[in-house]
């Protein structure tokens, strides 16, 4: 019976010993697996902003389209002022000029001899048929550049 009871205390001891290593490979499997669930949450969750990321980026790119749209409709209304803008200063300087040879045509301008008899300067003492052009000075350009180029702002 000694006998009996030291193998049953021996296999006591085995299956014991057998069990508590199944418990720790079964702990070590546990741990395993929670990691392994931990790491598939973190993936969802990084799935998730990415589809976020992506609709935002979707509303963005939206956004952006509309924009360049306007943009080129701006454009395209600023290159109509600006070829109206060009033909009435095109009309203007045509209506100047009618204006200018229409004057010309009007009078004829005479230039008299002032010069007492005996002179030595040389003039010509006739009746001037053809236009006299004035230059603009630079100042009058300036200026009426910078009038063309308030215009230009103000329908802008």
């Amino acid at each position: 019976m000694k006998t009996n009871i030291q193998d049953l205390k021996e296999a006591a001891r085995d299956a014991r010993r057998a069990a508590e290593s199944k418990r720790e490979e079964t702990m070590e499997q546990l741990q395993q697996l929670e990691g392994y669930l931990r790491i598939l949450n973190a993936t969802e969750e990084l799935l998730s902003e990415i589809d976020g990321l992506k609709d935002e980026s979707e509303r963005r790119q939206t956004e952006i389209d509309d924009l360049s749209e306007q943009l080129e409709q701006k454009q395209a209304e600023i290159d109509h002022l600006h070829r109206q803008l060009l033909e009435a200063e095109n009309q203007q300087l045509e209506a100047e000029n009618q204006q200018l040879e229409v004057k010309a045509h009007a009078k004829p301008l005479e230039i008299h001899n002032y010069f007492e008899a005996g002179s030595s300067s040389q003039v010509f003492n006739d009746k001037v048929t053809s236009k006299f052009a004035r230059q603009q000075k630079k100042d009058k350009k300036k200026k009426e550049q910078k009038k063309w180029k308030r215009i230009i702002r103000k329908v802008s």
